[in-house]
């Protein structure tokens, strides 16, 4: 028997003689799914593979030596997106560049159905705002769904580009709507799922959209929800994958269903998904240039600051190394290992958990010689933006640097952290920012115009946290090189984790950039092998 596909209820059917491997591999492409039995037209057919009806697939089934049928070829065929940048949209205050005008054009072609990958810097909020003053008369209503400290930029943006008012929601407690465009965050869209529904939104903006990774979350969940009415859903974010492949899907999902259907076939074709004796892995990266391509093709438009930008400022990237005393350190280590030892099936959150100790010791252990290299650092008479990740580290620097500091962290309300940013940028006495990357690294602009060195006390296992944090200096308006150090206490797990993250990068620039890469990252993984 021969390998060949019939077209089958607008999906492809496979017939092929029994072959294990070959079936291992169908089972990765989109939509695949096994049926003991099928009509086709007057006969049955039994024990049959079906796949989704797509370009992509038809490709690999030709790779895989089958015989692809006129009406298979037909019904796959993917219709080029035709896009014709527009420059001038009535009614926006501002002037759009070139490829923001290009942005514009393909929102269009993808039917208001797009992925604004645009680098922190290049005016996600500008191109989205321009789409929705484009087409107000014909879809008036908008969402926009954002994190929870940059709700008042988004007021005052939409003001000033738009030249609308708009309502930013509080509490959790739903009340009136009474403005056609309305603001809310992350945290509290579950609490107003119904009423947003109801309202019945034209169009939907969601702003650093990767904050919906995780599928089983209530804010996912509801966010879906409201924008499967939606006429446009525009995901915004510098930084599409926090860290692996497998976190595109449910923001694809949200913004256009029709791409990727099946989340399992999307994980085990990009994702290397496997059953592993702990469970479903995907974790993985696999086939990260196909991803790309079908990502450029259908819904993402991205855009570098390096690709629009000739004078964009070069990073200059320093590690600082510093002894410590061990003591602590290597105690908290043994009682690590010893656990490692104990609980050898544990899982990433157990291990995660247990580690976190001698995370913050490796830092607590090196504070005296931040403090010292700061204050050497101030000497110069520049102004410099720390970024860390446990409270007690920001209170500690606050503490000693409170005379020529400002904070912005999680305990500020939206306001009280612009009124602080300000201070930074505009008060000369005031040379330090200080603040966790959790608030400090999204939502924050115009630092750039008075700084263009930070230092990194801590670091995130994330390496979407580390872009973002950069680019709060290393963006439009930045007039010199952007100095970017990391303190690191020696041979402890600081210098691990910054090498993960340096890794991870690789790892989604594969994706996002089009770059193949033969390497994956585990952090759990990675980070054990310090250890005995």
């Amino acid at each position: 028997m021969s390998r060949k596909t019939y077209l089958f209820q607008k999906r492809i059917l496979l017939q092929f003689p029994l072959n294990l491997e070959l079936i291992k591999t169908i089972r990765s492409m989109e939509g695949a799914e096994f049926r003991s039995k099928v009509q086709n037209g007057s006969k049955i057919k039994k024990n049959v593979w079906l796949v989704d009806c797509l370009d992509r697939n038809v490709k690999q089934l030709k790779e895989l030596k089958f015989e692809i049928s006129e009406m298979v070829k037909e019904s796959s065929i993917t219709k080029e997106i035709k896009l014709v940048p527009i420059n001038n949209v009535e009614g926006l205050n501002a002037t759009l560049y070139s490829y923001q005008a290009e942005a514009l054009g393909f929102i269009k072609a993808t039917k208001g159905k797009s992925l604004l990958a645009m680098s922190p810097g290049t005016g996600k909020t500008l191109t989205s705002l321009a789409y929705i003053k484009l087409i107000k008369k014909q879809a008036p209503k908008t969402l926009i769904i954002v994190l929870s400290s940059v709700k008042i930029m988004w007021e005052k943006e939409t003001k000033k580009w738009i030249g609308e008012d708009s309502q930013v929601l509080y509490s959790k407690k739903p009340y009136a709507i009474d403005e056609n465009i309305v603001i809310i965050n992350f945290d509290i869209v579950d609490a107003w799922k119904k009423e947003l529904k109801a309202y019945k939104f034209d169009n939907v903006i969601i702003d650093e959209i990767h904050c919906l990774a995780n599928p089983k979350s209530k804010r996912t969940k509801a966010v879906k929800s409201i924008c499967s009415k939606a006429t446009t859903v525009l995901g915004l974010t510098g930084t599409p994958i926090k860290s692996r492949p497998a976190q595109l899907f449910s923001p694809l999902q949200i913004i256009n269903g029709d791409i990727f259907q099946n989340q399992r076939s999307f994980e085990r074709r990009y994702c290397k998904g496997y059953q592993s004796q702990f469970g479903w892995n995907a974790s993985g990266s696999s086939n990260s240039k196909e991803l790309h391509d079908i990502l450029k093709e259908n819904v993402m438009y991205r855009i570098r600051k390096q690709d629009v930008f000739d004078d964009v400022p070069k990073i200059n990237k320093t590690r600082i190394p510093v002894d410590i005393n061990r003591k602590e350190y290597d105690r908290i280590k043994n009682d690590f290992e010893n656990w490692l030892k104990a609980n050898g099936k544990a899982t990433i959150a157990n291990v995660l958990t247990q580690i976190s100790p001698l995370r913050q010791e490796a830092v607590m252990a090196k504070l005296k010689a931040t403090e010292e290299w700061i204050e050497e650092f101030l000497k110069s008479g520049e102004k410099l933006v720390v970024f860390c990740v446990h409270k007690k580290i920001v209170q500690a620097l606050m503490k000693k640097f409170g005379k020529v500091a400002t904070k912005i962290d999680g305990s500020l309300s939206a306001q009280k952290k612009e009124d602080n940013k300000n201070k930074f940028v505009n008060d000369v006495d005031t040379k330090l920012m200080i603040g966790n990357i959790q608030s400090l690294s999204t939502g924050v602009d115009g630092m750039q115009h008075a700084c263009n060195n930070m230092l990194f006390v801590e670091n995130t296992y994330l390496p979407s946290d580390k872009e973002q944090s950069i680019c709060r200096l290393d963006r439009i308006g930045q007039k010199y090189s952007v100095n970017c150090y990391d303190i690191i206490s020696v041979d402890t797990i600081d210098g691990h984790i910054l090498d993960i993250i340096e890794k991870k990068q690789k790892i989604i620039d594969s994706v996002v950039e089009g770059n193949e890469v033969k390497q994956n990252s585990d952090v759990v993984g990675d980070l054990l092998k310090m250890f005995k």
